[in-house]
Parts: C-alpha cells; structure tokens; sequence
C-alpha cells in the first residue's frame, strides 16, 4: 500500500499537468447564494465556457497566474449571480473548445430577488 501511494505521489508532484483540471467553486454539494464566482484551473486551456442547466453557453476568464497548478497561467473565472437560478440542486458543465471536462451538482439557496439592496 505504501509503495503504490508513494508512486502516485511521486507521479502527480513531478507531472502536476496529470491533474490538468479543476473546478473548484462551485464545489460538489456546496450551497451557494448571491453574487459570487465561478472558479477553477486548466492547462492548456483554449477557449473556456460554462453551462448551467444545459442553459446558454457563457464565457469563462482565462490565462489567471495560478502558480500551484504546475502549468502558467491556469486559472479560470466569471462572476455570476447564484439568485438567477432557483432554489435547489442544478449542475455547472465546464468545457474547453467545446469539449467538456468537468461537471459538478450544487445546492441554490436563493434570497428571493435577483438583488438584495440594504
């Protein structure tokens, strides 16, 4: 056991690009409201994008500084208000040139406007 986690280890320290993806906000089952972002890395990323629902396509910000990664310039992002969707589990598919790579369900909790003004 400790020998094939060593090998693993080894693997994924000396070739971070072998984890060449992550979504990481939304994460899986998180609970999210408001305005917030949607976040993550890939190398070697082209042209990034996201659906929420299977909805309309939206454009991700790419080529952020994400230097834990292993590959430069690696992140992504889009800021997106979670109180557009309705209360309850929807799914975030992630796709690079139009292939998908990553895809993860999440819990809206909405406060019941679009925007809430104190």
């Amino acid at each position: 056991m400790f020998r094939r986690a060593f090998i693993v280890l080894t693997l994924i320290v000396s070739f971070p690009a072998l984890l060449y993806a992550g979504l990481e906000v939304p994460a899986p089952n998180s609970f999210v409201s408001g305005s917030g972002f949607i976040s993550g890395w890939k190398c070697n990323a082209g042209i990034l994008t996201f659906t929420t629902d299977d909805g309309p396509t939206q454009s991700l910000a790419s080529g952020i500084s994400r230097p834990d990664t292993g590959c430069s310039n690696s992140g992504f992002s889009a800021e997106f208000n979670w109180n557009l969707l309705d209360n309850g589990p929807h799914t975030i598919r992630v796709f690079n040139n139009g292939a998908q790579f990553e895809q993860v369900t999440f819990m809206v909790t909405p406060r019941g406007t679009e925007f809430l003004w104190y």
